[in-house]
């Protein structure tokens, strides 16, 4: 037995990597142009079935078209912004009965611009056969059973992942939500319960800014009308609505509906991962820690990131933590995430943090580092930045151990002997501050300009100015050249 790949497609821009995607299942290609007849030379160059549509703004109406024109009973449907990364469409068919089962496939959705790449998953029902099944539903159709009297439909995962390219340009995804919010009305006056028009609605609404409310009724009218949590879209259902409660800031109402709903997906740590991430958002960090680590303990998502052999979950625990100024546990998941990480993910991960002015995590990354290898050439940029979190976290004794250790190394480095000067100031020791910086000042072989000059001078300014020597505190001020900081303490000075 042969399957037909159905295409229904207007445009064609992605169309041949779609194509090109499929051309390994040797199969029929069926492709329905909706457009203006531009796509029969692309269909024969990838020996597609091809055939026109006159549209009649009826999704439903053009895959049911595609799916008469089919050589076989055995449908798989793609779209033709989507391309196939994993699978094979005749698993499903080989190992399923046909007559009440649908096969789902998971999507990849990349959103946003070029330099801004996102990622959204979706569970969508793809493969069936005609004999049993058709589409029904002006857009964001669905596949019903021909006969209205069967129940008990199942859906089982075909193993196909795809990934989708449609919405990378945001005012594309606008115009697409706009104009399906204007056909799912019409859908909505004749099935004003139907649990997945209302999901539609609820979905097209949140992707135009300033309707989340609007959003929020039609989702909480498609939960409350759906009669079959097998059915694929109530995951996506009900963690938009999860993401519209977030956007409200409805922390009550994200709180609770996330613990409600949690029964139908007690095994998914990809729900955990997205709740934690939305209470995460929130501020709400005990319970987001909470959500992370159910999600861990169940490692199931085909997304290695959300798993506990990768480091990303652990970190995102690392900085809940933080944010609770629970330095012990954040020193103990920073030591999970260690082992999970190379020195180069350090090395860009502990810049990000120290950036970032996330200090504590930072300062933990810095002596990781230090400690898997202190002789590489980071190693007095790792322990200046260390020093630095030190003191802005307000820990000025570590910040003085840290930077004593590596005094004798870099005694010639100017940029350590700035930090070190700070770290004295930082501990009030002024005569070993004024030393540290005369020593910076003295080799001026920093990257940067402020520390081999005004910086430093600036430094030495304020340590003669609170020593009651004026004379050279503006001696010092004036070498700051157009440094305003320095210019004010100089007016004060003149004027005292």
């Amino acid at each position: 037995m042969c399957v037909s790949i159905c295409i229904i497609a207007n445009k064609i821009d992605n169309i041949e990597k779609c194509l090109s995607s499929l051309k390994r299942f040797k199969q029929e290609i069926v492709l329905v142009d909706t457009g203006m007849g531009k796509l029969e030379d692309i269909a024969n160059k990838y020996s597609c079935s091809y055939y026109q549509f006159d549209w009649c703004d009826d999704f439903a109406a053009a895959r049911n078209y595609a799916i008469q024109k089919a050589k076989y009973d055995w449908i798989f449907m793609i779209d033709s912004d989507e391309y196939v990364v994993i699978g094979n469409p005749m698993y499903f068919f080989r190992n399923n009965t046909l007559t009440n089962t649908i096969g789902k496939i998971k999507r990849v959705s990349f959103t946003g611009e070029k330099t801004a790449i996102g990622k959204s998953y979706e569970v969508e029902a793809r493969l069936f056969s005609r004999r049993y099944f058709k589409y029904t539903g002006r857009v964001h159709e669905q596949i019903i059973p021909l006969n209205s009297q069967v129940t008990g439909v199942s859906y089982q995962d075909s193993g196909l992942e795809i990934e989708h390219t449609g919405y990378l340009d945001k005012r594309v995804l606008l115009t697409k939500a706009q104009r399906d919010e204007q056909l799912l009305k019409q859908d909505l006056a004749d099935k004003p319960h139907d649990a997945y028009l209302l999901f539609q609605m609820g979905k097209a609404l949140i992707l135009q800014p300033g309707n989340e409310k609007k959003a929020v009724l039609y989702l909480e009218n498609a939960v409350t009308y759906q009669q079959n949590w097998q059915q694929p879209y109530m995951y996506d259902c009900i963690t938009t609505l999860l993401i519209a409660y977030e956007r409200l800031n409805e922390q009550d109402l994200l709180i609770e509906t996330a613990l409600k709903y949690t029964q139908y997906f007690a095994n998914s740590t990809d729900y955990y991962y997205l709740v934690a991430s939305l209470l995460q958002l929130q501020e709400l960090y005990q319970q987001a820690i909470l959500y992370y680590q159910k999600g861990l303990s169940i490692s199931n998502s085909k997304y290695a990131s959300k798993n506990r052999t990768n480091p990303e979950t652990w970190l995102k625990i690392t900085r809940c933590y933080a944010k609770l100024n629970d330095i012990k546990n954040t020193k103990k998941y920073c030591e999970k995430v260690f082992e999970l990480m190379t020195i180069q993910q350090l090395e860009q991960d502990a810049d990000q943090f120290f950036f970032a002015k996330e200090y504590l995590i930072a300062s933990f990354f810095y002596i990781e580092e230090l400690k898997r290898d202190s002789s590489n050439i980071r190693t007095l940029q790792n322990i200046c930045r260390l020093c630095q979190s030190y003191i802005k976290l307000g820990n000025y004794a570590q910040a003085l151990d840290a930077a004593l250790i590596f005094k004798d190394d870099f005694s010639i480095q100017s940029d350590f002997l700035f930090v070190l000067g700070n770290v004295y100031l930082a501990n009030k020791k002024l005569d070993a501050a004024k030393q540290a910086f005369e020593a910076t000042l003295k080799y001026k072989n920093s990257a940067n300009s402020g520390i081999n000059s005004w910086l430093t001078q600036y430094n030495l300014g304020i340590i003669y100015e609170y020593c009651g020597d004026k004379t050279q505190a503006i001696k010092s001020y004036l070498e700051c050249n157009d440094y305003e900081p320095a210019k004010k303490r100089l007016t004060y000075l003149e004027n005292k």
